[in-house]
């Protein structure tokens, strides 16, 4: 039988020969971070081919994008520093 396996927040590791690795992270029952707050820990690893991974942020996109449009969930919109830069053809 399968465990469940939970985690807070996913940390991406490395891109590299066609595989992508990243780290499956959850909040600390006792280690605090810097700032004193309830530090992060890496519960797994995953491993994962390229196209696999790209098909699973497509249906996590699918399923952000059903929970925008039922009011479950709100996007901020991005900053200044995160929007992506504008670019013409007729510009280097």
């Amino acid at each position: 039988m399968n465990q469940p396996l939970f985690a807070d927040t996913i940390e991406i590791v490395e891109v590299g020969r066609g595989l992508v690795r990243f780290n499956l992270k959850s909040l600390s029952a006792g280690a605090r971070d810097e700032r004193g707050r309830l530090a992060l820990e890496v519960r797994q690893h995953v491993v994962m081919p390229l196209d696999g991974f790209v098909h699973t942020v497509a249906a996590m996109e699918q399923v952000v994008q059903r929970l925008v449009e039922s009011g479950a969930v709100t996007v901020a919109p991005k900053t200044e520093e995160e929007a992506e830069p504008v670019s013409s053809p007729n510009f280097g």
